[in-house]
Formats: structure tokens, C-alpha cells, sequence
């Protein structure tokens, strides 16, 4: 595992005020990153919003590509990359191995926790993560592997950390919309393009005329879901998504 070895003061804006983004990748069994260029384009929206000095592309491709040569990637093994922005160090990379759980979810709806759908850190990854964080343990504390958060008009809008997809009887897809207040993911872009999935709001009432469920991040591409509460849906072993590979 490599890891950046910073210290930030206590005092400082990064931890007494969560600013600072950061984006997740992953490096497949080939060794090649997997949309890189999307994920940049991300991290360079959330560095702008954060009002922190956003480096040039060439500066943060020259970071990654010696970051890259230095560890000692096999092949066959996936890793996850992290790049991390502070203002107090701009980026930082960290590298460790991932080990998948193909296993199907079961997931829970949290009571707790809501997103605002007009809050414009929905538009990347911050580190204004607490909410998140606090819906997921709950949920593993009560038996279950994620919670699904609700926006303050109780729409679906994903998981704690991935986007939803489902599938009705007439196998149509569909998936939360932005509007509701949901991440853009690299990989729900490309499930919509690929499912041909519709971008509609969707109620926990809704959930019972769907067979298949699904949730989708850069490391799990596409994971089926088994249950979320007492909802079963139906496992499939079809592969939703290839990755588009990056040099």
C-alpha cells in the first residue's frame, strides 16, 4: 500500500471545514487505468468549486505517470488509485490493492440521513463525506452491506457510494436523475448509454415494480442487488460493463 505521508494541523480549513475533493479509480488486471480522462475532468470541477488553485492537466498527468512508474504493479491484480486534493498539498496519490466482492448487495434505506438535492458538492466527491459515512455504518451495524439515502422529497437517489440502476418487467432501464441529487458517476454515464436507461425520479414505492436492481461505481462496475429492505429482486449473471481502458 502506498499512501501519502502528510500531516495537516488540526486548525486547518481542510479539516475543520471538509474542503478538499478527491477522485477513486481503478487500475484493471492489465495495468491500464480505467477512464482516466473522466475522472480528471471530475476532480478539476470539484478543485474549482472548492475555490482551491487547480494545477494544469500537464502538471497532474506528469504527477501521475511518475506516481505510476514507481510502484510495482502485477498483472492480474486490480488496484484502486485515490487522487487526493488539499490546500495544503494539492495532490496527493495513494495506490492499494482491490480484492472484489461479487457477492449481490442487500441494502437498506436509511431514516437518517438525507442529500439535498440543490447542494452543488453533489456534483463531485469532497470530502464532506460524513453523512455518508455515518448511513453506511448503520446499515452494516443492522445487517445490511450499504444504505440507499433519500433527498428531502424522499426520491431515491444512490447508495452511500454508487449509483442505482432498475430494471422493470418490460426490461426497461432506469436510473435516478441528477435532479434528485445523485453523483454523476463515471460508470452510471456509460450504463446509461449502454442499458439505454431513462433518468427518471423514482419513490421507495416505485421499487416494487422493478425485477432486477443494480448498483455501479468505478471499482464494482455493476453489482447486483439482492434485496433493499424486504424487497427481493431477481440476480442475474449477465456482465452489464466492459471498462473503457486508458493509457
Amino acid at each position: 500500500m502506498t499512501l501519502p505521508k502528510h500531516s495537516i494541523d488540526i486548525n486547518s480549513i481542510t479539516l475543520r471545514f471538509g474542503i478538499g475533493c478527491f477522485e477513486t479509480l481503478k487500475i484493471n488486471e492489465k495495468g491500464l487505468i480505467c477512464f482516466l480522462h473522466e475522472h480528471l475532468e471530475r476532480l478539476k470541477l470539484g478543485i474549482k468549486t472548492c475555490n482551491l488553485n487547480c494545477p494544469s492537466d500537464q502538471e497532474i498527468n506528469t504527477q501521475l505517470t511518475e506516481f505510476i512508474n514507481k510502484q510495482n504493479l502485477q498483472k492480474q491484480k486490480n488496484y484502486i488509485l485515490r487522487l487526493i486534493f488539499t490546500a495544503e498539498y494539492g495532490l496527493d496519490l495513494s495506490l492499494n490493492e482491490y480484492i472484489e466482492n461479487k457477492n449481490p448487495s442487500k441494502l437498506t434505506i436509511s431514516q437518517n440521513w438525507f442529500i439535498n438535492s440543490k447542494c452543488n458538492l453533489n456534483k463531485f466527491k469532497s470530502f464532506n463525506y460524513l453523512k455518508n459515512h455515518l448511513a453506511y455504518q448503520e446499515a452494516v451495524n443492522s445487517g445490511f452491506d450499504d444504505a440507499i439515502l433519500l433527498n428531502e422529497k424522499g426520491e431515491i437517489c444512490e447508495t452511500t457510494r454508487a449509483n442505482l440502476f432498475f430494471c422493470d418487467y418490460n426490461e426497461n432501464w432506469f436510473t435516478p436523475a441528477l435532479e434528485s441529487g445523485c453523483l454523476p458517476g463515471i460508470i452510471r454515464k456509460s450504463l446509461i448509454n449502454s442499458l439505454k436507461a431513462q433518468e427518471v425520479k423514482i419513490m421507495s414505492a416505485d421499487l416494487q415494480k422493478f425485477q432486477l436492481a443494480l448498483m455501479s461505481n468505478s471499482l464494482i462496475e455493476s453489482r447486483n442487488i439482492e434485496y433493499i429492505n424486504e424487497i427481493k429482486f431477481e440476480i442475474s449473471s449477465e456482465k452489464f460493463f466492459a471498462y473503457k481502458e486508458s493509457n
